[in-house]
């Protein structure tokens, strides 16, 4: 894409610039990986006019970069530039980073201005000056303030410990016990396939060592010759099978062997060990089904005192720890797999989970349950509401199982999840060549739920265009798909969920009022976990006892501890968050102790936004769904989370993907 634009801009006469910092990091190192999509001269002439760029901020960016990747350009030319602003410096890195620095501090980006600092920091190293290395880690870890866990390296955290920064936090603690290491491997539990879990596990325990390079390899074969790189954290395939890295592959295989880990680390201080190019190197033998069939493998050639928290108990725990890990998580990867199912089957089919799901002892819940069971067997619009999490989608097939229609097709809709130009073609349908695209004719869910039920979730997402065509077919029972002419007619009963106000959003005029009392004809209302405190533990047994069978983990039980723990939390997520907690807690069980990972009150009820360092992707969700709060959960439209965001409906939905928030979750 660069290549192409580049020739365009060429034919057009039009000089490019590249003015971000992150066009600048992206084309150094496609470069230095041999991806150069600029001829040598073109790129030398890309330096000559970012280094004389009139912006600081781009000037200092390109020195540090140049400074990284030596390779990426003639020596010659950094020389002269180094002339021209009269550096005293004889040594040309150092000289290249100082004034990357002192440019980036007249910059304000303290990003990366930290990120040079880290540069410094590596070099400083390199020098045998250690102190200046830990005040520069102290000053790069302030400066990135909640994105330094994102973007500190691994290799050199341990600088952290010793910094005089009044923020610096220790990553690695002086002992490990169980708790910590149950902590930093709670990362690995979403994993629900090996591919996955290994690259978690290689990247997770990289950072919990403070290691600056470590892979894992991996023999299906269970043979030493034949162990080869599963997944690498600054450690490439090519890196690992060559001469320069063949003294560390005889380690990894002797760990292999031996099936105990291998700790090997310098005596002396500032003294690499020459046979590893390296101050210490960690190999972790691991296990699958009770044979060795993988090692870890950790090194740093930063710091000389890598490592030093470790002795062999902790070693032997962790290599335990993992190897159970490996063990469930080949038994899901291999449930998983048998058990599939097609999704189409699963909407179309009429078959739902069954209606004692909706388990309740609660006097809240039972009254709510007795009116959904009181209207199910009517044709009357219901509309339930209630928190994220309670259970609005389960109460809605609870309605359509003991109604009439029970035997036909349950269909849903999320107008969250689809993006707001194809939600009226997924509702009414299209005729083949109606639009771009059109290649065919399709159904819309409405032609779908025809003697059935349809179920629209998150109804106040609806765009208002659309509002008054629904309000149509609901009165008339018909309707037209797009691009086609003819009445079709359908016979569905609706039942519609929010997570919102939708009086308050018909008085702000941001709902159709009239669509408001057609839609909530029989109102529901599901009451949030913390408001049915009895149902908290006969949830729990159920989830336990569905994924103790899941899992194939007959002999776990929930203690009395358990229980109170339960019971004591406050549920922001309500029953969603509780079947995730059960469910994490079988996977991260060790014998018939469940594991229950709960936030703390103290956590969740923190007002200062960067009082936990958070990571940038945290920072983004946490602003997010911040926004979604002030606005109700409504996405588009005037004053909607889209709008306060300035960013299109669509780049919002993928960003909520991608950091996990919920469309359901607003």
């Amino acid at each position: 894409m660069f290549k192409e634009v580049i020739q365009k801009a060429k034919q057009s006469n039009i000089i490019y610039q590249l003015s971000s910092p992150w066009f600048l990091e992206m084309i150094f190192k496609m470069k230095h990986l041999g991806y150069a999509f600029l001829s040598e001269t073109e790129y030398l002439e890309s330096i000559d006019r970012m280094i004389n760029d009139p912006s600081v901020h781009i000037r200092g960016v390109m020195l540090r970069l140049i400074a990284q990747y030596p390779d990426s350009s003639k020596s010659g030319q950094i020389k002269a530039y180094l002339k021209k602003i009269n550096s005293t410096e004889p040594n040309m890195t150092k000289a290249l980073l100082t004034q990357s620095e002192t440019w980036l501090t007249s910059a304000g980006d303290p990003v990366q201005l930290a990120k040079t600092r880290i540069e410094l920091a590596r070099f400083a190293l390199n020098a045998g000056n250690r102190q200046e290395a830990v005040n520069l880690a102290g000053e790069a870890r302030k400066g990135l303030s909640g994105l330094w866990d994102e973007y500190f390296p691994d290799g050199i955290r341990a600088l952290l410990e010793t910094s005089p920064s009044p923020e610096k936090t220790s990553t690695t603690p002086s002992t490990l016990d169980s708790r910590q290491l149950l902590l930093a491997t709670a990362d690995l539990v979403p994993s629900l396939e090996m591919k996955d879990f290994f690259h978690r596990m290689v990247a997770t325990m990289n950072r919990l060592f403070c290691a600056e390079k470590g892979g894992l390899f991996w023999a299906e074969d269970r043979k030493a010759k034949s162990l080869s790189l599963a997944s690498g954290r600054n450690l490439t395939q090519t890196e690992a099978g060559s001469t320069f890295f063949s003294n560390n592959m005889n380690a990894v295989r002797r760990c292999f062997k031996a099936e105990k880990p291998i700790l090997i680390r310098s005596t002396k201080p500032n003294k690499k060990l020459t046979a590893y190019n390296a101050y210490s190197l960690l190999c972790i033998p691991l296990k699958l089904r009770g044979k060795t069939t993988g090692v870890l493998y950790y090194d740093n050639s930063y710091l000389n005192d890598s490592f030093g928290s470790l002795d062999e108990s902790i070693l032997d725990r962790l290599a335990d720890h993992l190897s159970l890990y490996i063990d469930r998580i080949e038994k899901i990867e291999t449930l998983i797999s048998n058990a599939r199912t097609s999704p189409l089957e699963a909407i179309s089919s009429g078959t739902s989970s069954p209606v004692q799901d909706l388990l309740a002892e609660s006097r809240e819940m039972t009254n709510v349950l007795k009116k959904a069971d009181q209207v199910a067997g009517s044709d009357s619009t219901v509309l339930v509401h209630g928190e994220t999490g309670v259970g609005k989608e389960l109460m809605a097939r609870r309605l359509h199982q003991l109604s009439p229609r029970r035997n036909k097709a349950f269909i849903i809709i999320d107008a969250t999840t689809i993006p707001e130009n194809l939600v009226e073609s997924e509702l009414f349908g299209h005729e083949k060549g109606s639009f771009t695209g059109a290649d065919r004719q399709k159904q819309g869910r409405i032609e779908l739920a025809h003697q059935g039920t349809l179920f629209i979730d998150e109804i106040g997402e609806m765009p208002k265009t659309l509002q008054a065509k629904l309000l149509r077919v609901l009165q008339e029972k018909t309707f037209i798909r797009i691009g086609g002419s003819r009445p079709i007619h359908s016979d569905f009963r609706l039942v519609a969920a929010t997570n919102r106000d939708l009086a308050a959003e018909v008085a702000k005029g941001d709902f159709r009022e009239d669509l408001f009392y057609r839609i909530s004809i029989v109102p529901i209302h599901v009451p949030p976990l913390r408001e049915r405190n009895k149902d908290i533990l006969i949830l729990a047994r159920h989830f336990l006892d569905r994924y103790k069978k899941k899992y194939q983990f007959s002999g776990l039980n929930l203690s009395p501890e358990d229980e109170a723990r339960l019971l004591d939390y406050h549920w922001p997520g309500n029953v969603r968050e509780l079947n995730n907690v059960i469910e994490r807690g079988v996977i991260l069980s060790s014998g018939d102790q469940l594991e229950l990972v709960l936030k703390s009150r103290a956590a969740s009820d923190m007002t200062h936004p960067f009082a936990d360092t958070p990571t940038m992707a945290t920072l983004q969700r946490r602003y997010i769904e911040h926004i979604l709060k002030e606005t109700n959960g409504k996405i588009s439209g005037p004053k909607g989370a889209a709008e306060l965001l300035n960013m299109k409906r669509s780049t919002l939905y993928s960003r909520m993907e991608k950091l996990g928030i919920s469309s359901k979750g607003k």
